[in-house]
C-alpha cells in the first residue's frame, strides 16, 4: 500500500486566485506541493514551491524545446506522485510535450469550448493534449462532452468543482463601511467581477445600464476586473453619459472581493462561455446575493433553476438584462429570498472543503492504482 504524504506537482496560472486556492488545499494537508508556472509578476503561495519556465532569451521557434525539457528537468527532479496540469491549450498542452504518467488535465472551459472553435491549430493542441493525458477533470457537462470529443475516454474522467470558501464568502457579518467610502450609502449596487476580454462581454452590461436608469436611477453599477477591453469599456461610458453611474475598481484580491459583495445588491454575469457554473457567480451566491446571468447547458445540470437561483437573459441582449436588473430594484422581497435559496444551494454543492476532498480522493487512487500496477 501507498503509505507516505504525497508529492504533488502542478502546471497552473500562478496569477488566478482559483490556482493559489487549490494547491493551497493540499499544503494545508501537508503534502509536498510543486507549481511550475509561466509567470514571473506572482504573489508568493505559502508553502508551494515555485518553479519559473523563464524563456525570454529564447526564440519563438526554440522555446517549445527549452519547455520540454525544463518540465523534464523539474520533474524528474521532483519526483511527483501526480502531476496535475489546468487549461487545455496551455499549461495541458506544455505538460503534453512529455510523456508522462499518473496526469490529470483540468479544463476550465473557456480552453475547449470558445477558444478552439475557430483556431484549427488550438484545436489541435486540445487533440494533442487529450491524448497524451491520463485523468480528466471537468466541471460541467458541456466541458464533459467537449473533452470526450477530443478524445478523451470517459472511464477516465472525473466531476468536482474549485467550489466556494463557504465561511471567507460569508453574508455575516454585514458590514457597509465600505458604501460610506463610495458615497454610495443610499443607492442600489449591481455589481459584476468579469474580467474585460471580449469574451466576458462586459459591454453588454454597460449599454443595460441607460435603460436601467431611465426608470431606476439611485443605482451604482460597480465593475472589478481587468483586461485588454478596459478602455474601450470605458469610452462607451464616456460615449453614453453614464460615468456618474459606474465605478471602475480594478483587480480585486480575494478579501477585497468580500467587501464589495457584501455591500452588493444584485450581481451580474454577461459571460459567452463558461465550464460548469463560474466561480464568480457561486462566490456571489455564497453571499446570499440575487444573481443575473447568461446562464449555459451546465447550468440546470447543477442544480440551478431559473426564477428560484437566478434571473437570465440571453447573450449579448442588453435589454432583457435591464429588465432583469429591475424586476430585481422593484421587487426586493425577490432578491432576498433568492438570495437565501442561493446560499444553501452553495452550502450544498459547492462547498470548497466537499469539492477538493473528491480531488483528493482521485489522487489517492490514481496512486495506489499505480502502485499496485507496478509491484
Amino acid at each position: 500500500m501507498f503509505s507516505r504524504n504525497m508529492k504533488i506537482c502542478f502546471l497552473a496560472d500562478a496569477t488566478m486566485p482559483h490556482t493559489k486556492k487549490f494547491v493551497l488545499y493540499f499544503v494545508e494537508k501537508h503534502y509536498e506541493v510543486h507549481l511550475i508556472v509561466l509567470q514571473t509578476d506572482y504573489e508568493e503561495i505559502p508553502g508551494v514551491n515555485i518553479h519559473i519556465l523563464n524563456c525570454n532569451k529564447y526564440t519563438k521557434y526554440l522555446k517549445i524545446f527549452y519547455f520540454k525539457s525544463k518540465i523534464r528537468s523539474i520533474i524528474n527532479e521532483i519526483k511527483p506522485d501526480i502531476i496535475h496540469s489546468h487549461y487545455v491549450i496551455k499549461y495541458g498542452f506544455l505538460l503534453a510535450l512529455g510523456n508522462y504518467t499518473k496526469t490529470i488535465l483540468t479544463a476550465w472551459g473557456s480552453d475547449v469550448l470558445q477558444e478552439i472553435s475557430n483556431n484549427l491549430l488550438y484545436r489541435w493542441m486540445a487533440k494533442f493534449t487529450v491524448s497524451r493525458s491520463e485523468y480528466f477533470q471537468y466541471f460541467g457537462g458541456v466541458t464533459r462532452n467537449a473533452l470526450i470529443s477530443l478524445g478523451a475516454p470517459k472511464d477516465k474522467m472525473f466531476h468536482s468543482h474549485f467550489g466556494v470558501d463557504v465561511k471567507i464568502f460569508s453574508p455575516i457579518p454585514k458590514n457597509n463601511s465600505l458604501k460610506k467610502i463610495l458615497n454610495a450609502e443610499e443607492k442600489y449596487i449591481i455589481f459584476s467581477n468579469r474580467n474585460f476580454y471580449d469574451i466576458y462581454d462586459v459591454k453588454t452590461l454597460i449599454k443595460a445600464i441607460p435603460l436601467v436608469i431611465k426608470k431606476q436611477s439611485n443605482v451604482l453599477f460597480i465593475l472589478a476586473g481587468r483586461g485588454s477591453e478596459l478602455n474601450n469599456l470605458k469610452n462607451l461610458v464616456n460615449t453614453l453619459n453614464l460615468t456618474k453611474f459606474v465605478n471602475f475598481v480594478g483587480y480585486l484580491n480575494q478579501k477585497e472581493m468580500v467587501k464589495y459583495l457584501k455591500i452588493a445588491d444584485i450581481f451580474v454575469s454577461t459571460s459567452l462561455t463558461d465550464g460548469g457554473v463560474p466561480i464568480s457567480v457561486l462566490e456571489a451566491m455564497s453571499m446570499e446575493l440575487p444573481v443575473i446571468f447568461t446562464g449555459h447547458p451546465d447550468t440546470e445540470e447543477n442544480g440551478m433553476k431559473v426564477n428560484v437561483n437566478f434571473l437570465q437573459f440571453g447573450f449579448g441582449d442588453f435589454k432583457t438584462l435591464s429588465e432583469r436588473i429591475l424586476e430585481f430594484l422593484d421587487h426586493k422581497e425577490f432578491g432576498l429570498k433568492m438570495g437565501k435559496n442561493n446560499r444553501e444551494l452553495v452550502l450544498k454543492k459547492f462547498n470548497y472543503k466537499i469539492e477538493m476532498e473528491k480531488t483528493e480522493k482521485v489522487y489517492k487512487s490514481i496512486i495506489e492504482d499505480y502502485f499496485i500496477g507496478n509491484q
